[in-house]
């Protein structure tokens, strides 16, 4: 029998439009997981994505959890300051 997804059991990638599926292995990940996930793989559309649905203040308290050269990285924290610039911009509207 195929794996079919339906609705109910839809993957969290799927769910959220990531572009990557980071729960193939686990298809119960928990939010904190899949939050970490998508930030140490760095696709930024995906990163975007999981702030806009777990808020920007939650994906960026995660960053503790990372490993060092992931936390500390200078492409990281420029990706999270663009989505607060892009937030921020997009509630003025």
């Amino acid at each position: 029998m195929a794996n079919v997804h339906t609705p109910e059991r839809q993957r969290k990638s799927e769910r959220l439009g990531l572009s990557f599926v980071y729960d193939w292995s686990n298809p119960d990940i928990g939010d904190e997981a899949l939050i970490l996930n998508v930030l140490e793989r760095g696709f930024f559309k995906d990163i975007c994505r999981v702030c806009a649905h777990y808020g920007l203040e939650r994906v960026k308290q995660s960053c503790v959890d990372l490993p060092d050269e992931v936390a500390g990285s200078a492409w990281l924290n420029r990706m999270l300051k663009n989505i607060e610039i892009g937030f921020g911009d997009a509630q003025i509207r």
